[in-house]
């Protein structure tokens, strides 16, 4: 993992400030450029996803962002096993140049291999979109981990970003700190629910 992070794999999609109706200022609104058709990205290949195994309405509410109608980051969340993974995944391999995906592990690793250099968070603020998944999931680097998600937060404040998380909006901010809650939930939010499909017949 750390060696694609390194290698940053991919180009970066076109994001530019999209419409707002309603609104007087376009923070949080990106325009996401799609391929025309999808590209599995490298990112968990063993993972089957289409977007066709996407919710309907959460696939709805992507399209929407990506096309500037709603405001990034999205905070995606819900029970194990209904399919936030999968959906993210299937909305980055439809990102024109790909994109990046990390769980909060990959960012304690790098932290940790890239503690001492000033540009560590580059990479991360020039990618088009950024999926960081497994928020919440307690890493044995506690201080690190909140570090961590703290310079992903700032680094991708307002930008393209889907956090996926197994808990609520409350549950970020009692694990972490109002800080971190009112940059990964100042976008748009969507619970998915369900029975766990691993288990599924």
């Amino acid at each position: 993992m750390l060696e694609q992070l390194d290698k940053i794999i991919g180009g970066r999609p076109v994001s530019i400030p999209g419409p707002t109706p309603g609104r007087t200022d376009t923070i949080g609104r990106h325009k996401i450029y799609r391929r025309k058709e999808p590209h599995k990205s490298p990112w968990k290949p063993s993972l089957e996803r289409s977007p066709n195994l996407v919710d309907r309405v959460l696939w709805r509410t992507l399209c929407d962002l990506a096309n500037a109608k709603a405001s990034w980051p999205l905070f995606l969340y819900g029970p194990v096993g209904t399919g936030k993974t999968c959906a993210a995944l299937a909305f980055l391999d439809q990102a024109a140049g790909g994109g990046l995906y990390a769980t909060v592990n990959d960012l304690v690793d790098w932290m940790l291999h890239h503690y001492e250099s000033q540009s560590r968070w580059d990479w991360m603020e020039s990618a088009g979109l950024m999926v960081i998944d497994e928020l919440g999931t307690r890493t044995r680097e506690v201080d690190v981990e909140y570090q961590a998600i703290k310079g992903a937060a700032d680094a991708r404040e307002h930008s393209p970003t889907i956090w996926v998380s197994n808990l609520r909006s409350e549950g970020i901010a009692g694990l972490y700190d109002e800080r971190i809650y009112s940059r990964i939930c100042c976008g748009t939010w969507y619970e998915l629910k369900g029975n766990d499909r691993r288990f599924s017949p």
